[in-house]
């Protein structure tokens, strides 16, 4: 998905976290990962790496206690298996993250259910550890609407 927007008049704009993705999805399996990686793509298509975030789709209640304005704490205790094929709402922080979005530049968010497939590499300046998913295949399907977004902060002009 990409995004793209203007704010002060040298056509810059600043991102800054807390960023957190709402999705609703559902799958042909009890359990699955949601993995989200949020990148500055330059007009030559050169990517820069920005925030990243996973959540597990069973362990998706949130800890309204220990959740923050800034971060989405999971009850990790809670185990809630998906019913195949039945829409559920996962929401999650991303990664602490700031950058200038230089005019021309475009706002990338790529989702997968693991993170080999979308994560960065060493030489962009992230580590990304194996997930231990689900050891059977999965088909995941993001359903668009209210529930599916992506809130980021914007510094105003």
């Amino acid at each position: 998905m990409l995004g793209e927007w203007r704010n002060r008049r040298d056509g810059t704009r600043w991102l800054w976290s807390p960023i957190t993705l709402s999705a609703r999805l559902s799958s042909t399996s009890i359990d699955t990962y949601l993995t989200a990686r949020l990148s500055d793509l330059d007009p030559d298509g050169e990517r820069r790496s920005l925030p990243f975030g996973y959540q597990r789709a069973v362990v998706r209640k949130i800890d309204e206690a220990r959740s923050t304005l800034t971060v989405v704490v999971h009850e990790r205790g809670t185990i809630e298996p998906l019913t195949p094929g039945e829409p559920v709402t996962l929401v999650l922080s991303l990664t602490v993250s700031a950058n200038l979005f230089r005019e021309g530049h475009r706002l990338l968010l790529e989702l997968g259910s693991r993170t080999d497939l979308i994560g960065a590499t060493f030489a962009e300046g992230f580590v990304y550890f194996d997930l231990d998913v689900p050891p059977y295949p999965a088909r995941n399907t993001l359903h668009a609407g209210e529930d599916s977004y992506l809130e980021i902060c914007v510094r105003p002009s």
